[in-house]
């Protein structure tokens, strides 16, 4: 099993409209903590609330300027 040590991304359109309840609500933080057992072990995971729209966009572009690097490299 792979564990999201690294942090847990919110990314997307839901994240710009769940910004308020994610920040300032605790009922997302307790309900994601809530796990019996595993309580304490959730919190090793940090959130990350990623509100910028175009990420996708971004991430595409960076992977292809990546791809076009090593073309050139060959």
């Amino acid at each position: 099993y792979t564990l999201p040590y690294k942090g847990i991304y919110i990314v997307g359109s839901i994240s710009n409209s769940l910004q308020e309840f994610i920040r300032y609500d605790k009922t997302f933080l307790n309900r994601f903590s809530l796990k019996g057992r595993l309580k304490d072990f959730m919190f090793n995971f940090p959130i990350y609330l990623v509100v910028d729209v175009n990420i996708g966009l971004k991430g595409s572009q960076e992977f292809a300027r990546r791809k076009i690097e090593e073309l050139i490299e060959l």
